[in-house]
């Protein structure tokens, strides 16, 4: 009996919520595309191409950069270091077997990384990082 007559009031509250949610949702991923942030990720394309990085669309790289990094670099730059190593514990947690033995990496990941530190964060963090990996041992691993 009652549901029957609130049965308005639980409709109204219920669309509401479903409103709000969607449009919560939507301008939660919504990026701000600034001059800056397009200016940086124009950099950073640019570079990724001259160090040998296929680039197949460059406007669409050019606008997932800039939504991506913002004008400071995002989450991706707050600590490189400590990106790595959570990645690369994800990684050895997630497979058993091979996909848990160490290997040899390609070099490719830390030059793109750097290249990301060096516009977005100044060249002294991306010599910083450099120092890091720099005694790695790396292989073409993703040579065609």
């Amino acid at each position: 009996m009652q549901f029957k007559q609130h049965k308005w009031v639980y409709i109204i509250a219920i669309v509401a919520l479903v409103v709000l949610a969607v449009v919560g949702g939507l301008r939660h991923h919504q990026k701000k595309v600034t001059e800056e942030s397009t200016a940086k990720a124009t950099e950073f394309v640019d570079q990724l191409q001259k160090a040998g990085f296929p680039i197949v669309n460059r406007d669409r790289a050019i606008q997932r950069a800039a939504e991506a990094f913002g004008t400071d670099g995002g989450e991706l730059l707050t600590d490189p270091q400590s990106s790595y190593y959570h990645a690369l514990a994800n990684f050895q947690l997630a497979g058993s077997g091979a996909l848990s033995r160490p290997g040899i990496l390609d070099d490719d990941i830390f030059v793109a990384e750097w290249i990301a530190l060096n516009v977005y964060r100044g060249p002294q963090a991306a010599a910083e990082f450099k120092d890091w990996y720099s005694g790695m041992k790396f292989a073409d691993v993703t040579a065609q």
